[in-house]
């Protein structure tokens, strides 16, 4: 009887070490059909697997370095004008704010596959143009607080994945990370709204823990502003990340575009945050990012309904 018990318990540990191995397994891209995994994560798993090839105080990026990367586009004075960015996260939608959709100001448009903005003759790849299909904005999106600033975007036709342009994987953990890298065609200088920028630039940028972000935005706000946006604080739903020497941020223009890490020297990035707001660019003050793993229930039955 003894040794059936030993055999028994042999067994039942092995189920759970079994268990606990597929889910890894899973996470590092070795079963994108493990039925534990939740959508994004199974999503996450393809693009890991894909083929490879390869702001303000921002660097240039490089071809092929953030191909994820999507320039919303809006009609002004009859031409297309950029001023927001997205992220691929499928073949058929676009990550983005719901500060950069509003009834007067919608985009037409998502350009994917360059750098630039326009097609300046120094290179020869050709931007690829997608029409906006459908909008689905948060239904608790706030323009007082900006709480719940998050989109998506639908295209009428389906993204050919390339080189130059390929999806991303969303964040599923709740937790704070460390130093995270923020991209866009934003301003480059705050008190020139002329100085967008035509290239793709990143910056780095560090984590600052939410109850830290938040006690700083209700003090200053309390003694200085009474700003809208933090009478009530932050919530979990945000994220906050700066330059601690206050000279790399995202500005005006890069609103909407991710927040993002390469896990495990991964090629394909990781968003954990969508640009938002901030009190002015570039400054002490950390920039407030939508955090995306908030709003996974959300995204997840849009984008991919078949793996509810």
């Amino acid at each position: 009887m003894k040794y059936f018990f030993v055999l028994l318990c042999f067994q039942l540990c092995l189920i759970q070490v079994l268990s606990v191995t597929l889910r890894t397994d899973g996470v590092n891209g070795r079963d994108p059909t493990n039925p534990l995994l939740r959508p994004a994560e199974r999503a996450c798993n393809v693009y890991s697997n894909m083929p490879e090839s390869r702001i303000l105080g921002g660097q240039a990026a490089a071809h092929g370095e953030f191909p994820w990367m999507a320039a919303l586009g809006y009609i002004a004075d009859l031409k297309i004008t950029f001023k927001c960015g997205g992220t691929i996260i499928s073949k058929d939608f676009v990550l983005t704010a719901a500060h950069a959709i509003t009834l007067n100001h919608l985009p037409v448009l998502v350009r994917l596959g360059k750098l630039t903005l326009t097609d300046n003759g120094n290179d020869d790849i050709s931007a690829v143009d997608h029409q906006v299909k459908r909008i689905y904005k948060h239904p608790n999106r706030s323009a007082l607080t900006h709480k719940n600033d998050i989109a998506l975007i639908s295209l009428t036709k389906s993204i050919q994945f390339t080189a130059n342009i390929a999806p991303a994987c969303l964040h599923t953990s709740m937790g704070d990370l460390g130093d995270l890298i923020v991209t866009g065609w934003g301003l480059t200088d705050p008190v020139r709204m002329s100085s967008m920028s035509n290239e793709l630039l990143k910056a780095q940028v560090k984590t600052i823990p939410l109850s830290e972000c938040n006690s700083t935005f209700v003090e200053w706000n309390r003694k200085v502003s009474n700003f809208s946006a933090f009478q009530n604080g932050l919530d979990e739903g945000q994220y906050c990340a700066h330059d601690p020497e206050g000279k790399k941020d995202s500005c005006f223009g890069d609103g909407g575009g991710p927040l993002q890490f390469f896990p495990n020297n991964s090629k394909t990035a990781t968003v954990v945050g969508i640009v938002s707001f901030g009190h002015g660019c570039g400054t002490s003050f950390p920039t407030i990012y939508t955090r995306v793993a908030q709003y996974l229930d959300w995204i997840e039955p849009i984008v991919w309904p078949s793996d509810q």
